[in-house]
């Protein structure tokens, strides 16, 4: 698949990147396009071509012309909250990069988004960069995906490895979304810790964290110092109940304030409906846990 270029579009209206309109073939609207999209306007045509269509996908219902809102408005919120942040800090102060990070990054989602929200405000903004993925098609797709929409840096850390407590281990490649052909070329991939990963950052503005349960490494002592010295927004894709409780809890105490909290499908169904402040949410698999580090708010 050819990633969808976003860099001559994208625009900010009502807080939100905008990408100009795809045209989709309802026969093949459940392959995964989605894996480079760059905004919410996606989502909305593949809603419409369901309808056209009169099926849901996995299980959850077509309600009304807007698709239902799931949980990824909490991680579009995280990320553009944060780029605001940085926009205003920078009409103050000397400007220093933008800085995000993305641990379980498939295509570099979020690292791409935030770059093109931060330079849709400030067009010669310095964007960073630090993404780390362990499928090998995945990490192909977010190669291809950032050269698209993250302009150079020196200081971007790009890795097909896995996030651990320790860096340097060699573990099997992931293989969630691998093609056959990157299924046979795979390798061992190495580990990297949040530490290293993040050592040439001093401050990075929001991390995002889907790791497939093991996000519990983030309660680690060393590496909630990383955290709490640089990071300061977190947003945490939870994984299990259990797991969900215990981060709440460590990053509690170790005063980090806790803005969103959603505990994740558990394995039931799609299409939970949870009540939050953006009033009724489908949630589909993941929980949703974003902290602020008190320390860093202005920084």
């Amino acid at each position: 698949m050819v990633p969808y270029d976003a860099t001559p579009h994208v625009g900010m209206v009502q807080g939100e990147p905008q990408v100009a309109a795809l045209q989709i073939n309802p026969r093949h609207v459940v392959c995964r396009y989605r894996r480079f999209h760059l905004s919410r306007r996606i989502p909305c045509e593949r809603h419409d071509a369901f309808k056209t269509m009169g099926v849901g996908l996995s299980g959850i219902p077509l309600l009304g012309d807007l698709p239902i809102v799931d949980e990824e408005y909490f991680q579009w919120v995280s990320l553009l909250q944060a780029v605001n942040a940085y926009v205003s800090r920078s009409e103050s102060f000397s400007p220093r990069s933008f800085v995000v990070a993305e641990f379980g990054a498939r295509y570099g989602t979020w690292a791409a988004r935030g770059a093109r929200a931060v330079r849709s405000k400030i067009p010669d903004a310095r964007v960073d960069v630090c993404v780390v993925e362990g499928d090998p098609t995945s990490y192909k797709w977010m190669i291809a995906h950032l050269e698209r929409n993250v302009p150079p840096s020196p200081h971007h850390f790009v890795l097909h490895g896995v996030i651990a407590n320790t860096s340097g281990d060699k573990v099997p490649a992931m293989s969630y979304e691998a093609e056959a052909s990157d299924k046979q070329q795979q390798q061992a991939i190495s580990t990297v810790s949040v530490m290293d990963a993040l050592a040439k950052y001093d401050i990075v503005d929001i991390v995002r964290i889907d790791i497939q349960t093991a996000e519990t490494m983030c309660l680690a002592t060393a590496t909630m110092a990383v955290l709490k010295a640089k990071v300061k927004v977190l947003h945490i894709e939870t994984h299990t109940n259990d797991t969900h409780i215990r981060l709440r809890a460590g990053f509690l105490a170790a005063g980090w304030f806790v803005t969103y909290d959603v505990l994740p499908n558990n394995g039931a169904p799609p299409g939970r409906i949870e009540r939050t402040e953006f009033g009724p949410v489908t949630l589909n698999y993941d929980g949703e846990l974003r902290v602020i580090n008190a320390d860093l708010v202005g920084v």
